[in-house]
């Protein structure tokens, strides 16, 4: 993201929440922390893009460069519920990335806390249906009740038709 700057005030960061997206239905986040720490001391490590994408939680370097991709079948939870104040003190809001072996926890500066959490759920839901290839097919247990719905009905229309002496063994 580009500073701002406006005659006779300072320069200020733009809301990062989305920009541009690479792809329909992704989600760009700009100059983000990642939250990790150096031993016991916690470390913010400054000026990253975290994109939710097709591809999974990708997360780039300040050169542009992917730095590390973890794609959506290793993804358990994608959430942004915690609050914070970035190390400049802006409002951000905490995004995590849970797998099965780490939580991997982002600080995303933005205007608007609110809309970026439901961006991120929004985007998290619908990248992991379609990584788990249920994107426009019902699910098991849908199948299931409609199965058992037609089975029903058969069974209503086969006693009416005995009932009526229309069908005789």
């Amino acid at each position: 993201m580009q500073p701002t700057e406006t005659p006779g005030e300072q320069t200020s960061v733009a809301a990062s929440v989305p920009v541009a997206p690479p792809s329909r239905g992704s989600l760009v986040m700009e100059d983000v922390f990642l939250l990790t720490a150096d031993g016991d001391e916690p470390m913010a490590v400054p000026r990253l893009a975290l994109v939710l994408d097709r591809a999974g939680v990708v997360v780039r370097r300040p050169d542009g460069a992917v730095g590390a991709t973890v794609p959506w079948s290793e993804v358990t939870t994608v959430s942004a519920s915690g609050r914070m104040h970035t190390p400049e003190g802006g409002t951000g809001v905490v995004v995590e990335a849970v797998t099965a072996s780490r939580v991997h926890r982002f600080l995303v500066p933005t205007g608007d806390s609110e809309g970026l959490e439901r961006d991120v759920a929004r985007v998290s839901r619908a990248m992991s249906r379609r990584s788990k290839g249920t994107v426009g097919r019902p699910s098991p247990s849908r199948l299931l009740v409609a199965g058992l719905g037609v089975l029903v009905i058969a069974v209503i229309a086969l006693i009416v038709l005995f009932s009526t002496g229309t069908v005789k063994f």
